[in-house]
């Protein structure tokens, strides 16, 4: 047995405290939420703060972030280092933890900017996600998807069941793009909007959306969540499709109550570029 291993070993040992999630700093919003409603179900449970979350997390859930979340100096010697995204179930058909909406009140909402945000009437919003999904070769293959044809279909459906909306409201990571692809498809039915914004103004737009069409995002899932606790009875589109490597592609975030499109992974020519 080498040094390491040794080491890990006897630390396993030592180590049965209360466990914290050990969140790597390029972590996400999305995931971190995630990693926030696993630590709300296990008593004594937290999930390590760095520095460059903390804003963030003050802005969106400022109680998750004072009472959920330990900066690293203070996390206790004795505390179970895990990784719970590791495991988290996947396999059912539906996204339904009995405590979401309880963590979404008790923890996201109280003293947060999405809190404040009014309802966005007679507006559709479209979200739609670029960024690393579509510039890493290895994200692209493994998330990437045509959005162009999925938003043409889904917004189609929609208007057929639920007639035209005033507006539409795109919110985007990349508003070029999305001018330039989305625009076009969006324009047939209604004037469309491009509002810039950073990450928490965008997730407060994705609550505050009677009508929202989500992208495959862990992001984009929290707007469609704390937005149904906050108006429920709104109507949320979402892809079928998560990722080509977990349940042959289909998203295990989905919720029962949303109107799901598609039913298999894109294929390669079907990506968007």
């Amino acid at each position: 047995m080498d040094m390491a291993n040794a080491r890990a070993r006897i630390l396993s040992l030592v180590r049965r405290g209360a466990p914290v999630a050990w969140c790597p700093s390029w972590m996400r919003l999305g995931n971190l939420l995630y990693q926030g409603l696993w630590a709300e179900a296990h008593t004594g449970a937290r999930l390590l703060l760095h520095p460059e979350h903390a804003e963030i997390l003050q802005r969106v859930a400022p109680r998750m972030a004072a009472e959920l979340c330990v900066p690293r100096s203070r996390v206790p010697f004795t505390a179970r280092r895990v990784r719970p995204w590791e495991s988290e179930e996947r396999g059912g058909e539906w996204f339904e933890p009995s405590n979401l909406q309880d963590f979404i009140e008790s923890y996201v909402l109280p003293g947060s900017e999405i809190a404040r945000t009014p309802a966005l009437r007679g507006a559709f919003v479209v979200n739609i996600r670029r960024g690393d999904y579509y510039s890493v070769p290895q994200y692209r293959a493994e998330f990437g998807m045509g959005q162009i044809s999925y938003v043409s279909r889904a917004v189609e459906e929609s208007i057929r069941r639920n007639g035209g909306p005033e507006r539409f409201m795109v919110i985007s990571d990349d508003q070029s793009w999305a001018r330039e692809h989305i625009g076009p498809v969006l324009r047939r039915y209604a004037s469309v909007e491009h509002p810039e914004g950073d990450a928490v103004r965008d997730l407060a737009v994705l609550a505050g959306a009677e009508r929202l069409l989500l992208p495959n995002s862990t992001f984009s899932y929290w707007g469609g969540y704390i937005g149904d606790v906050l108006r429920p009875g709104r109507e949320v589109i979402a892809p079928w499709f998560w990722a080509r490597g977990s349940q042959d592609g289909r998203s295990h975030h989905l919720r029962r109550h949303w109107t799901i499109v598609g039913d298999s992974a894109p294929a390669e020519d079907e990506i968007d570029e």
